[in-house]
């Protein structure tokens, strides 16, 4: 059943929590997604940010954006465009970008249940803080590797 029908979901989801014991912890989550599709497009946006402290210290403290673009050629074919860009403030690889194209298949498509094969490549972009260790192993503070993914 794949039905090519313009449909609009979206939702939030924000976290918090504040937990008192031999260490003190904070946290604060807040998710969003987007999906806008008609009969030839569908576009989709992912967003994601965490945040968390232990005693004072921060523990987590990221996000993440996910914007993407199917084109469907048929009901069931599909090109797929996606980028995430990540920013982890704590993390050495602090910033990631992935621009990721592939074609897709809808094996199964209704409001309840999607399943679709998607053969992803790409390239990946990574920046690095600078700290001696990583220097001496990766010469330059920016990365590009390509990837693939299913």
């Amino acid at each position: 059943m794949i039905k090519n029908q313009a449909v609009r979901h979206s939702g939030v989801d924000l976290t918090a929590g504040k937990k008192r014991s031999s260490s003190s912890t904070d946290k604060l989550g807040f998710k969003t997604a987007f999906e806008q599709r008609d009969t030839n497009m569908r576009l989709t946006f992912d967003g994601k940010y965490d945040y968390e402290t232990s005693n004072s210290l921060e523990k987590t403290h990221k996000y993440l954006l996910s914007p993407g673009a199917d084109y469907f050629f048929q009901p069931q074919l599909f090109w797929r465009n996606k980028v995430d860009y990540s920013q982890d403030f704590i993390a050495a690889d602090y910033k990631n970008i992935d621009l990721s194209p592939g074609l897709g298949y809808s094996f199964y498509d209704s409001t309840e249940l999607r399943v679709e094969v998607i053969g992803l490549a790409g390239l990946k972009r990574t920046h690095f803080k600078e700290t001696a260790g990583l220097k001496f192993f990766l010469g330059e503070r920016i990365r590009f590797c390509p990837f693939q993914s299913i």
